[in-house]
């Protein structure tokens, strides 16, 4: 769904699979207002994803190369202006081939675990990376 600050109107996104997914929060978006960084929960996880409102889609940020949601709990995001790369912080230890952390306790909140790491993904390219070392 998608809310028209303008006219005060939702709009569904047709072709985005939105089931399981509950509490949605905003987390960054690009000065034009086209991109939309969202932490929305999925299967009782808290996962990334952007929507594109020219385009009426929606990618889910915090995947694995598979397309699989990341096994833990994702937040704390930031988008470039255009929408490129996205920065994130996540406890899910099968976002990118170089993270080789099992995957850490999933209740706990990313940004107040050790465990955590800081991954930038390129959007153009598809390319995740662990930034943090």
């Amino acid at each position: 769904v998608r809310y028209d600050r303008l006219t005060g109107t939702h709009t569904s996104v047709e072709g985005v699979d939105l089931r399981g997914v509950t509490r949605s929060f905003l987390l960054d978006l690009t000065d034009d207002g086209r991109y939309v960084l969202w932490r929305r929960e999925l299967d009782g996880r808290l996962q990334l994803f952007v929507s594109d409102a020219q385009l009426g889609s929606l990618e889910l940020v915090s995947r694995a190369s598979d397309g699989t949601p990341g096994n833990c709990s994702t937040t704390y995001g930031e988008m470039s202006n255009d929408g490129r790369f996205i920065a994130f912080v996540s406890l899910s230890g099968n976002l990118a081939p170089d993270d080789l952390t099992p995957a850490q306790e999933c209740s706990t909140s990313p940004v107040l675990s050790p465990g955590a790491d800081i991954y930038l993904l390129d959007r153009s390219s598809g390319e995740m990376r662990r930034i943090d070392a």
